[in-house]
């Protein structure tokens, strides 16, 4: 039952990024995994983690919100976005993320041209 469900949830992330495929997005995911670039070809961003997770992430103890985003210009992540709001508080919203779609799991959100924090 958990393949299945991990399963459609990527299936639901890849439907999601065709929607909104751009050839100079650079993509960070705040899952567990990312095999949206492998699936998809997209470029990833540089300069800043693979993947990251909730689990992983504190108030506590995580790296800076610029070693977790590097060059992204797109954040996919779960729907609620829960643990970035919580872990980065401020800094986070200050980032005025833009949704750009939401699923019934995740939510893309495109960081406006003028947040977007260099590596």
């Amino acid at each position: 039952m958990e393949t299945k469900s991990y399963i459609d949830w990527v299936n639901e992330g890849v439907d999601l990024l065709k929607r909104h495929q751009d050839p100079n997005m650079r993509l960070t995911a705040y899952l567990f995994a990312n095999p949206f670039h492998v699936a998809l070809g997209l470029k990833p961003a540089t300069g800043g983690l693979i993947n990251w997770h909730q689990n992983g992430l504190t108030a506590q103890s995580h790296p800076s919100l610029k070693a977790m985003l590097g060059n992204a210009t797109h954040i996919l992540t779960d729907r609620d976005c829960k643990n970035g709001r919580d872990v980065y508080g401020k800094e986070w919203h200050d980032l005025h993320l833009e949704i750009v779609e939401e699923t019934s799991q995740l939510v893309l959100l495109k960081i406006p041209e003028s947040q977007k924090l260099q590596p």
